[in-house]
């Protein structure tokens, strides 16, 4: 199999400086915007989920490899001659992340895993880094499946996979308004995903995408928006604490109603395949304009 570098390495060192960065002019611009425990939290949780990724890269690279032996058409991977099937594979990329994040806000098994990434009482650089280690087991692998049943290489998919997940780091904060109105049209930007993050009944199932818009209801209905709302979990309790994988100790970011436990240093499977668990999307006719469902960022006018 033919093989790529992982762009992702390549931009840690951008990473890092960005983080420091924005670290830096939250301390001089509104300090609330980072809080020691929390972004200690996410660094944690993104280095786990390196690790994970790590110990079942194998597994994933093995079932991409089987299943590109059914593929339905030979492409190359050399770019002069299928350049292309690259921009081909880097769109249908990022449908297939769309399809994925649509289905894990939707679906209970995938939200069990994704429910992490939007535990945070903050949103900046480091929520980005907020990923769970149990992707594998919920098999949100599954999605990107599809594109080497069709015959784009292993090694072409994941470096695509790649360069769009490192444009994924940069729309979580608050350092940034809006951009340029062609720009935002067309893109995904940190006033979009910001309201992503919202909690607020009107602003949940709001953009789903990666890095390129998507033509859809929830596009359209996200650019009426502009009143600041809370982020993070709808129903939220402290997500600074570690949580013991069989649920006891220390909670972190339990649903009210208790049904969802999140396991942040050590979730398990187990975790994944609980019974009960809650999704954020609610019914489009509730409001909440009187006050937050939860603490933490918010998606007001600053937020467009």
């Amino acid at each position: 199999m033919d093989k790529l570098p992982d762009p992702v390495v390549y931009a840690v060192p951008a990473f890092i400086l960005l983080l420091i960065a924005e670290m830096v002019y939250s301390l001089r611009k509104d300090r609330s915007r980072y809080e020691a425990r929390d972004t200690l939290t996410s660094l944690m949780l993104g280095t786990v989920s390196q690790v994970a990724g790590a110990l079942v890269g194998a597994a994933v690279v093995g079932m991409s490899v089987w299943v590109y032996q059914y593929r339905l058409f030979d492409i190359g991977i050399e770019f002069r001659t299928w350049w292309w099937a690259w921009i081909l594979c880097f769109f249908l990329d990022d449908l297939a992340y769309y399809v994925f994040h649509r289905s894990a806000h939707r679906v209970r098994w995938f939200w069990a895993s994704h429910v992490i990434h939007h535990s945070s009482q903050h949103y900046n650089l480091s929520t980005a880094l907020r990923q769970t280690w149990t992707g594998f087991f919920s098999l949100t692998f599954l999605f990107r499946l599809p594109l080497f049943l069709i015959g784009f290489p292993p090694a072409m998919v994941f470096f695509c996979a790649g360069l769009n997940l490192i444009y994924q780091f940069w729309i979580h904060t608050e350092a940034i308004g809006r951009m340029p109105r062609w720009f935002e049209a067309v893109m995904n930007t940190p006033s979009h995903h910001r309201v992503h993050h919202g909690v607020n009944p009107r602003y949940l199932d709001a953009n789903y995408a990666r890095r390129l818009h998507h033509l859809g209801p929830d596009v359209r209905q996200l650019r009426r928006r502009a009143r600041r709302r809370a982020g993070a979990l709808r129903h939220r309790q402290a997500t600074r604490q570690l949580q013991h994988p069989m649920g006891r100790g220390p909670r972190m970011g339990r649903h009210r109603e208790g049904r969802l436990a999140r396991a942040v240093a050590a979730q398990t499977l187990l975790y994944v395949a609980r019974a009960g668990l809650e999704p954020r999307r609610q019914p489009r006719d509730e409001r909440d304009d009187q006050g937050t469902l939860g603490g933490g960022i918010g998606c007001s006018s600053r937020c467009f």
